[in-house]
């Protein structure tokens, strides 16, 4: 396992069993994502997905809290079956949820038009207002966060990344005083490995653990980054973002992502695969991050 060693995931299946009064087994490592998410199952063998973490950023109570929520207006997140703590652990068993992943096929007019309607769901219904929300963002772009969207590694890696930074960092600028909603959910990492498909039926939006309170346009940058080698969702997706946030702001929300994907790349893959993600970049800013 890349991301925890089996020993270390059956120890926590073990103390949640005892803890809960649940009798769940380990299964695999799921195939999707690069964050650790793990198949297990109960006494029945029905199927679930542990995901566990320490750091502040994860936060499955409240996730659960606020999926439960927009379940109720028909979006398709999972349901938290199991929330807890052990030894500064924080887990979550989820509801696992059926189709394949959006990432491996084309984003449709319908799916499409599906994603929009999911993000138009997320708009105000924040559990209490994102105070932080612009804050938060700025010191991404300025000083990073510990675990992931770290800027010294753009500093580090070539003169490109550094002087993208750079220019990452006027946007921030700009957009210090740009009004912004703080009262949507933001998914946070709203991208299609993380969407699930069945023909065209959006049947599930996972991984929610990172949710924050601020501008849903968030997401749809995110999918904008993510989606950007099928121009059919460009101009969808910047137009519906603009109906709702101001241009600094979109351009705010790009240029977070950006740092955060060149990060992890630079970090966890190949050099190869790292210079795709930079030059890939680079053509977003072109068309979207050029005016100061």
């Amino acid at each position: 396992m890349p991301i925890h060693a089996e020993a270390q995931v059956l120890d926590l299946i073990e103390a949640i069993n005892r803890a809960q009064g649940a009798a769940l087994a380990f299964e695999a490592r799921s195939n999707s994502g690069e964050s650790g998410a793990y198949v297990v199952r109960d006494a029945a063998n029905a199927r679930f997905i542990l995901k566990f973490g320490r750091g502040p950023e994860f936060d499955p109570a409240g996730a659960a809290r606020v999926t439960a929520a927009l379940r109720t207006l028909g979006h398709p997140a999972p349901q938290y079956v199991i929330v807890g703590e052990t030894g500064g652990v924080r887990y979550a068993v989820q509801q696992m949820l059926t189709g394949k992943l959006l990432l491996h096929s084309t984003i449709t007019e319908r799916r499409l038009d599906a994603i929009l309607a999911l993000n138009r769901l997320q708009r105000g219904r924040a559990i209490e207002p994102g105070a932080d929300w612009l804050r938060e963002l700025r010191r991404s772009i300025f000083e990073g966060f510990e675990e992931y969207c770290r800027v010294d590694t753009l500093k580090s890696h070539s003169l490109r990344t550094r002087r993208m930074l750079e220019h990452f960092q006027r946007i921030a600028e700009a957009a210090e005083s740009a009004p912004c909603a703080v009262s949507d959910v933001v998914h946070w990492d709203f991208h299609g490995g993380n969407i699930l498909v069945d023909d065209e039926c959006i049947t599930g939006v996972i991984d929610w653990d990172g949710l924050r309170f601020g501008d849903a346009s968030f997401d749809l940058m995110t999918m904008l980054f993510y989606s950007y080698r099928e121009p059919q969702v460009r101009r969808p997706l910047w137009d519906e973002a603009r109906s709702h946030s101001s241009d600094h702001l979109l351009r705010l929300y790009l240029a977070h992502v950006i740092i955060r994907q060149l990060d992890w790349s630079i970090r966890n893959h190949s050099r190869h695969v790292s210079d795709l993600f930079t030059g890939f970049a680079n053509d977003l800013m072109q068309t979207y991050l050029v005016h100061d």
